[in-house]
This record gives structure tokens, C-alpha cells and sequence, in this order.
């Protein structure tokens, strides 16, 4: 499998295709990488869009398309904070309303291993190219987003939850309950709109 591929309708009119696969770091560092995808991979911004993230600062799945639809819906309904996806991406992300802070807090410099990049696109054939022209370039990979003990503080951070935060929260694991508590932070700024 190149990498899951996700399909969502919005509005019951739009259909857009999500993907997202890992970029391993030891080869470029990850602050060239985006110059280097400039170059090398032609990406038609009418219909694609690639967000690359420090995949320490990514909780899970749900997080991430979740934040997706809702830029999307945000730009749709003219509800954007950010004028453009990738800042406006982050925000929702986040949950925040900061350019700067949310900015800081996807530094591809501070990413460990692997950044993560994100495929938005109308276009199932565009998506499908992106992603090949990703593995054959850069050895990108698709795997599932976990929490790792590595994670948790950097995300906890990246999302201002506090311990007591998390200790109050229903789960089975530290994991689940930081997972759970980044989803609602990251759903507030959806509220605040």
C-alpha cells in the first residue's frame, strides 16, 4: 500500500481525497525539505495542496484530517483567521488563534525523524502522483500516527495542556487521554469562529 487515502464530501457537493506519508530526515534536513518538493515536484496548486508538519506535534489521525475539513470549510465560508491554507491549517490545528505561536510550534527544525506531509487535493490521480513522486524522492513511507512516550511532552507543550489537564481526562493510557484533550483543543477554534 503507497498510503491510506481518505475521501470526504463536504457540504455534499466537494469531494476532496486526504493522504498524508513520513519523510525520513536523515537524508535532507528537514528544513530543505520543502525547497526541495518546490523543485523537484510539480504541485498544481488549483486542485493540491501539501502541508508539511513536525510529526512530533501530530496526536493522531482524527487530528489531523479533522483540522484539514475544517480549513477547508473555513476558506469555504470565508471564516479564515490566515490568509493562506498551510497558517490557517496549523491554527485549527492547534486550536489557536496566534500566527506566530502556532508557526513556532510546527518547526520542521525541532522535527525528530520524520516530517509529515500532508496531501489535500479534488484530484484522486494528482494526490496518487504527489504521493509516488514523495517515496521515489525523499523514501517516504506511510505509517499510523502514534503517541510515542517521546511525543507526549512535546505535544502537551504544543497544545499548552497541562498535567492535571490530562490526569482529568477519560482514558485507558497517558496516550489516549493527551490524544483526546488535542482533539477538543484543537475543535475550540472551530467555536470561537
Amino acid at each position: 500500500m503507497l498510503a491510506k487515502v481518505f475521501k470526504v464530501t463536504l457540504e455534499g457537493v466537494e469531494e476532496y481525497f486526504l493522504s498524508y506519508v513520513f519523510i525520513p530526515v536523515n537524508t535532507f534536513p528537514a528544513d530543505e525539505i520543502p525547497v526541495i518538493i518546490e523543485r523537484k515536484i510539480l504541485i498544481d496548486s488549483r486542485d493540491t495542496i501539501l502541508v508539511l508538519l513536525n510529526s512530533k506535534a501530530v496526536s493522531c489521525e482524527e487530528i489531523l484530517l479533522l483540522s484539514a475539513l475544517r480549513t477547508i470549510r473555513a476558506f469555504q465560508r470565508g471564516k479564515n483567521i490566515a490568509k493562506n491554507f498551510y497558517v490557517e491549517f496549523l491554527l485549527s490545528l492547534f486550536g489557536d488563534r496566534q500566527i506566530k505561536k502556532a508557526l513556532a510550534k510546527n518547526s520542521l527544525k525541532k522535527s525528530s525523524g520524520f516530517v509529515l506531509a500532508l496531501i489535500i487535493s479534488s484530484n484522486l490521480k494528482s494526490l496518487r502522483t504527489i504521493i509516488i513522486n514523495l517515496i521515489k524522492l525523499f523514501n517516504a513511507k506511510y505509517g499510523k500516527i502514534k503517541i510515542q512516550s517521546f511525543k507526549q511532552y512535546y505535544i502537551m507543550n504544543a497544545y499548552n495542556l497541562l498535567e492535571k489537564e490530562v490526569q482529568a481526562t477519560y482514558g485507558k493510557t497517558f496516550s489516549e487521554k493527551i490524544m483526546k484533550c488535542t482533539l477538543n483543543r484543537s475543535a475550540l477554534i472551530e467555536v470561537l469562529r
